[in-house]
């Protein structure tokens, strides 16, 4: 039996990354969810805009001003697309079509 859950209103979740208090969510409607952490609750506290398509991968850069400490989010869709997102502004900074079906998996190095 799970401790706590949390709705984060973008459907299922296809991936996910931790970061300190925080976890980065992959959703079904193409959403990003930022979410805090707290004893016994969790808290969608950003969410970015979403796609037409779900978002299926997802890594991180810590750094940002706000207090997620999360600075971009490079992110992968079931069209094939990459995206680099500025946490801060909640903007996409850079689209990647990759001419792939779906890009299932995402790790910066």
């Amino acid at each position: 039996m799970p401790l706590t859950t949390c709705q984060p209103y973008g459907g299922p979740i296809w991936h996910s990354k931790p970061l300190g208090k925080h976890l980065v969510i992959a959703c079904e409607d193409g959403s990003i969810k930022i979410a805090k952490i707290r004893k016994g609750k969790i808290e969608v506290v950003k969410s970015l805009i979403k796609r037409e398509t779900p978002c299926l991968c997802l890594d991180i850069i810590a750094g940002g001003e706000e207090d997620h400490g999360v600075k971009s989010v490079y992110a992968g869709y079931s069209d094939g697309a990459l995206k680099k997102w500025d946490v801060d502004t909640g903007n996409s900074v850079l689209h990647i079509e990759t001419g792939k079906d779906m890009l299932w998996c995402l790790e910066l190095f």
